[in-house]
């Protein structure tokens, strides 16, 4: 019997636990959706002939499996605590930990993608502000400029000296507006109520004023887990989410190119699994806000990524038209079908952005 238990019950356990992971994985219902990788999961591959024999049936079955897995998520939190906590390493799945911040640094330097998209702002600039002479832009810096850990990481330096020799606009430097703090713990983005520097760094740069907009800020009731959370799988806890309301954002109507529903700034009901869309609606084309408690009569056209979905409302007391182009999702092209006549306009990108070829349009 000591014998038994000694040289064959390990082996029987273990491969009673194979059988039982493999069991649930087939039992169990399946999510089409990964909640804290922000992804579709794989879907059972078609089988025939053709894919069979070319060995794409196989592969996608590996895929399945790997995202179907009974106790995915322990496993992706155990793998994570063995890489980090036993063997060391600094990064998982390209995310790095400082404290309890995560971030995934840019980099290193394409020139080329910099240049690309600073040379096609420039032709949306020449394009459609032929005669306007208050062009402005800025860089916003990633967060991982305000760590030491990880790899050398992209200049910012850098990228907004591209900007400058190739986009003839006024530069609006934000660098000192920001830090660290300003940023999510476990996601890319900045949080709103942490702007204001940043905010009226832009307003009082493109010659406005600044007043304070005295927002009364309102917080999701269930906590914010980022992007970077999901790809870091480890058990750090949620954040606050907080957006900023006043008059003027309750007073603001929304236009929507690609969501006619939508009318409000905010969108705290939103279903998407990435709660910051609660800001105008997240991944949109091309958004027209409307302020009529604005101070004054002028229009401000910005050209943004995600980040400037969060800064817009500080824009409302000032512009009484505020018009968002994201051109990932809409090609400079059609511009001339949507565009009107604008006051300012404000080329705002983050570093990991234009650092990116091919993503503008």
């Amino acid at each position: 019997m000591k014998t038994f238990l000694r040289t064959k019950l390990p082996a029987i356990l273990f491969f009673a636990v194979i059988f039982l992971l493999c069991a649930l994985t087939v039992l169990l219902p399946k999510e089409t959706v990964s909640a804290s990788e922000r992804r579709e999961l794989a879907r059972f591959p078609e089988f025939s002939v053709e894919t069979l024999l070319d060995g794409k049936f196989f592969a996608g079955l590996s895929d399945y499996a790997a995202d179907h897995f009974a106790l995915r998520e322990p496993f992706r939190m155990a793998n994570t605590a063995l890489r980090t906590g036993v063997f060391r390493q600094d990064a998982v799945e390209g995310v790095f930990a400082d404290g309890d911040f995560l971030f995934t640094p840019p980099g290193p330097l394409d020139e080329k993608a910099v240049f690309q998209n600073a040379r096609l702002l420039q032709s949306v600039a020449e394009t459609y502000f032929p005669e306007n002479k208050h062009i402005y832009c800025a860089v916003i810096p990633d967060k991982s400029d305000f760590t030491e850990k990880g790899p050398p990481r992209l200049s910012t330096e850098d990228v907004v000296q591209t900007v400058q020799e190739t986009l003839d606009a006024e530069y609006i430097d934000l660098t000192e507006t920001l830090a660290l703090s300003d940023y999510y713990r476990t996601d890319t983005h900045w949080r709103q109520e942490k702007i204001g520097l940043a905010a009226k760094a832009l307003l009082t740069g493109m010659g406005g004023e600044w007043h304070n907009p005295d927002f009364e800020w309102r917080t999701l009731d269930e906590p914010f887990y980022g992007v970077l959370w999901g790809r870091y799988a480890a058990p750090l806890p949620g954040e606050t989410l907080s957006y900023g309301v006043n008059a003027a954002t309750e007073a603001a109507t929304v236009c929507c190119l690609d969501d006619p529903n939508m009318t409000a700034v905010y969108v705290p009901e939103t279903d998407s699994p990435d709660k910051y869309d609660l800001f105008l609606g997240g991944a949109v084309s091309f958004v027209e806000i409307e302020s009529p408690l604005a101070r004054t009569e002028k229009h401000l056209v910005v050209f943004r990524d995600s980040f400037g979905s969060a800064i817009a409302p500080y824009f409302l007391g000032e512009y009484a038209k505020v018009t968002l182009v994201d051109l990932r999702y809409v090609a400079s092209s059609r511009l001339a079908d949507l565009l009107t006549e604008a006051d300012d306009v404000l080329f705002l990108y983050s570093t990991g952005l234009l650092n990116t070829g091919g993503i503008l349009r």
